[in-house]
């Protein structure tokens, strides 16, 4: 039986199943097929063509020629043996066998497209590796106006099925699979988590765990604490000396812009700071920083567009900053990466 990865050799132990005992795949196994692979439960019969045409992996490992043996084959046929989940294997093959079965940007699920993204990655299927990772940076972009446009309820595009601990399932996945150009969105996603659930994890679908690294932790802590208790706070207090223009400073009758402002900033720093629970920072900063949300029609004219400006510049500069706040460099080395 040929190893996919031959320098990792699964030793035979007690529980293992017979091959002659596992179960066929009744969509995967063809009766014309002339290979066979097989996971530790499932046989999928299928055709060397179709493997040597859409994985390098494949097509190098299957040049090599095998010494026969019998314990290498079944039906007659070479069996490969593949140390992958049989979800993975089976998302896999099908894709292969038919592109309709996932589309990059359509409605789909999180298991099949992290199925096929693990797979992808491994068996060196470029062409489908990239469309999925297009297809989840419409969810993770690298560039904040599609991040704006994402996390806008009335704008966003659906998928997948969202689901519980979904931002942590997306940075295990892009760890695991060495897709950077999603790490930024989805760390810093992370990051606005309850701190309870940045540390402890989030039980998602099914009772599955999502839980990040120690080394994704510590850096969510240090962003979470950044933003809020640091940045947040420190342009909450400078941007109050800056309404040099106000049109109501002298005013009798109506308000005064800066004392509007102190108001909305007062209001504003209860959600920056602890208060004995788990709440601390508990929004998005990049979308939902605004600390005069509801003050604006009171404002005067000149003080809502300063507002308008002042928030914008500061949202493009932390978008900036946000790979080197979160440990992972410059965005130009990001994104350059992916195009490799």
């Amino acid at each position: 039986m040929t190893d996919i990865n031959p320098r990792a050799k699964r030793p035979r132990t007690s529980d293992s199943v017979a091959i002659e005992n596992r179960t066929r795949d009744a969509k995967l196994w063809f009766e014309d097929g002339n290979i066979i692979l097989t996971t530790k439960l499932t046989l999928f019969r299928v055709h060397r063509g179709v493997l040597l045409t859409n994985s390098s992996v494949f097509a190098d490992m299957l040049s090599i020629p095998q010494p026969e043996r019998d314990e290498d084959s079944f039906l007659g046929l070479p069996v490969v043996e593949m140390f992958d989940d049989d979800k993975d294997v089976t998302h896999f093959l099908h894709v292969l066998y038919d592109r309709g079965y996932y589309r990059g940007g359509s409605a789909t699920t999180f298991e099949k497209i992290s199925s096929l993204l693990r797979m992808s990655t491994k068996y060196r299927f470029t062409e489908l590796r990239n469309e999925i990772i297009s297809h989840l940076a419409i969810a993770y972009p690298a560039t904040l106006e599609k991040y704006k446009t994402d996390t806008d309820p009335e704008t966003q595009q659906s998928l997948f099925p969202l689901f519980a601990g979904q931002h942590f399932a997306v940075v295990t996945l892009a760890r695991e699979t060495d897709a950077i150009i999603l790490l930024p969105a989805a760390l810093w996603r992370s990051s606005c988590e309850e701190i309870g659930e940045i540390l402890g994890g989030i039980v998602g679908p099914g009772g599955w765990w999502h839980r990040l690294s120690p080394d994704d932790i510590l850096v969510c802590m240090r962003t979470k604490h950044y933003s809020m208790a640091t940045h947040v706070l420190q342009d909450n207090h400078r941007i109050v000396g800056m309404f040099k223009h106000c049109e109501n400073a002298n005013s009798k009758t109506s308000a005064n812009c800066i004392i509007l402002a102190c108001n909305g900033i007062i209001e504003s720093s209860k959600c920056t700071v602890p208060s004995g629970g788990n709440q601390f920072g508990l929004y998005d900063t990049l979308v939902d920083w605004d600390p005069f949300l509801g003050l604006r029609p009171q404002f005067c004219n000149s003080c809502t567009k300063f507002v308008e400006s002042f928030l914008h510049r500061k949202r493009e500069k932390r978008w900036k900053l946000l790979p080197m706040l979160l440990e992972l460099g410059e965005w130009e080395d990001i994104i350059q990466q992916a195009c490799e």
